[in-house]
């Protein structure tokens, strides 16, 4: 395995741990709000959360998918 390419969404990249996630603002590192992601065929689907809340009351992702192939 190898890597090909980078990706990056603007607005979620890597950021100290507690600018995602204020409760775990002690914790030391990088971290992103991206869920997960996962190959579909040709896509990339990259799942994050639409809000900045806190709570997980009205808690909504956003999905976004990505063509590996520039074709779809």
């Amino acid at each position: 395995m190898k890597v090909e390419g980078e990706v990056f969404l603007e607005g979620h990249e890597p950021r100290p741990i507690g600018e995602y996630y204020p409760s775990l603002a002690m914790e030391k590192g990088l971290g992103t709000d991206i869920s997960y992601f996962l190959r579909l065929g040709s896509i990339i689907c990259f799942v994050y959360r639409r809000d900045r809340e806190k709570g997980v009351a009205g808690w909504k992702d956003t999905l976004l998918w990505v063509s590996v192939n520039g074709q779809d």
